[in-house]
């Protein structure tokens, strides 16, 4: 990376956690959502449902990353980031992605002493042998029943629950009775389910069941829970394909939208991606191995080819492809106005097409 000085290759195409954490690139008005977002966290005890909604490609799984690492960062904020399964069916399926993102030790200490419910005892019971270092059989079923497996009847008696999580209320029941166990101590807790489009991918009744099971754990846990559902495809005023009346009627007006890029929108997330993986002992221009202007060219190209459809996955792309080009020698650095249009009358096309498919 030195040809350019970067630290590392900036181009990722696939989130992770660690960029998510650590890079945020232009994209001001969705930062400016997020802040908005953060300060009623931050003041007002109230539970809510978040939307965010953004086109395939446009940073929503980054975006849910960063918000993850400025929860952990502010503190006294404990974030889940869940990817709904392709495969959802049911509310318990989704249960089960939750309960492998949960963070089950945190539960123990806010527990109450006197549940009020079957499935709240049976939490309470589940999470002392969870939480054993003698007897690892009981540990171990104690993990399954909390992931919602289909433990038996004497199983369950092993470790002395009345039965396994099988409906969508017991799991809501038991999100309940964690959420609460987390928050008796003033922390809010944020869960973040991504991809949430896919409930409206089965059957009609899943996306009802689900929808149903968010809502009336959004009304069980009336303080320090905050749902974030993450939809992409479409358009935003389609989020009512997605979610049930029940949620839309309880979303918080706040809410992030991902456009796609403009080619102002495009340059300063250009600039901002090179600052951020540039060496601070590299003495470049911001926009190098390019210009300014020929970065400025890059994304009206990009723009005009794909009717508008910018978005930071497509420029990671097609940035990655020219600067492969540019340190192997096929062009010239920095590259100008001219060697860019050199550039793109020979590849320009194929570039395009890899990008619209």
């Amino acid at each position: 990376m030195t040809d350019f000085g970067f630290r590392e290759w900036p181009f990722a195409t696939v989130p992770t956690i660690d960029r998510g954490v650590s890079v945020w690139a232009d994209r001001t008005k969705a930062k400016t959502q997020v802040d908005e977002i953060f300060e009623d966290w931050g003041f007002q005890p109230q539970s809510t449902i978040t939307l965010m909604w953004a086109d395939l490609g446009a940073g929503k799984t980054h975006t849910l990353y960063y918000l993850k690492g400025r929860c952990d960062k502010e503190g006294g904020l404990v974030p889940f980031y869940v990817l709904l399964p392709a495969a959802v069916t049911d509310f318990v399926s989704l249960y089960r992605m939750i309960a492998r993102s949960f963070d089950w030790g945190l539960v123990t200490p806010g527990l109450s002493a006197n549940p009020a419910t079957e499935m709240a005892a049976n939490l309470g019971q589940t999470m002392k042998w969870r939480a054993t270092s003698i007897d690892t059989r009981r540990r171990q079923l104690a993990q399954q029943w909390l992931q919602a497996d289909r433990l038996t009847a004497s199983q369950c008696q092993i470790i002395g629950v009345s039965s396994p999580i099988r409906t969508a209320d017991d799991a809501v029941e038991v999100l309940r009775a964690a959420i609460q166990g987390i928050t008796e101590g003033g922390a809010r807790v944020v869960l973040m389910i991504d991809e949430y489009q896919r409930v409206a991918e089965g059957r009609r009744r899943q996306l009802h069941e689900i929808g149903h099971a968010i809502h009336t754990l959004y009304n069980a846990c009336p303080l320090r829970l905050s749902l974030v559902l993450s939809c992409a495809t479409g358009g935003f005023d389609d989020y009512t394909m997605v979610l049930t009346p029940e949620i839309v009627s309880r979303l918080s007006p706040k809410r992030v939208q991902l456009h796609y890029l403009s080619s102002s929108d495009a340059l300063e997330y250009v600039h901002d991606l090179f600052a951020a993986y540039r060496d601070q002992a590299s003495k470049v221009d911001p926009f190098y191995p390019l210009t300014e202007t020929s970065a400025q060219e890059f994304a009206q190209y990009l723009i005009a080819r794909l009717t508008g459809e910018l978005t930071p996955r497509r420029l990671n792309m097609a940035y990655s492809e020219l600067l492969g080009d540019i340190r192997a020698g096929r062009t010239s650095a920095p590259c100008s106005t001219e060697a860019l249009k050199e550039w793109l009358d020979r590849k320009g096309p194929d570039l395009v097409d890899a990008l619209a498919s």
